[in-house]
């Protein structure tokens, strides 16, 4: 069960929470009506940072193949693949490939 409480309501529950969360459960705390933290059981703390993680690289993936010049650097190093010019098992992604994911970097810093 999760449920919302007022900040304000919140400090004179802690010991309620807290018994909450050793449940399972998770208590959203509102600051001017707004969802400002959340105690969630100990247990889940470890999936949610995995999640986070796998949603961040996924979003980053998202950006790179959206950028014209890591697609360019793609494209070519797949065609001097097919062309025996590179041997996928024996050589890591490209540095043309790596070159423009630096630069892109770089532009966003």
């Amino acid at each position: 069960m999760n449920r919302t409480i007022a900040a304000t309501a919140a400090r004179g529950q802690l010991n309620g929470i807290l018994d909450d969360a050793e449940k399972g459960n998770t208590t959203v705390i509102l600051r001017h009506s707004r969802p400002s933290a959340a105690v969630v059981p100990a247990n889940d703390l470890e999936a949610f940072h995995m999640f986070q993680r796998v949603m961040l690289e996924i979003g980053e993936t998202l950006q790179l193949s959206r950028d014209p010049e890591i697609i360019d650097a793609v494209k070519r190093s797949q065609e001097a693949i097919n062309r025996g010019e590179i041997i996928w098992d024996d050589m890591p992604a490209s540095a043309e490939l790596e070159n423009a994911k630096v630069r892109r970097r770089k532009k966003r810093v």
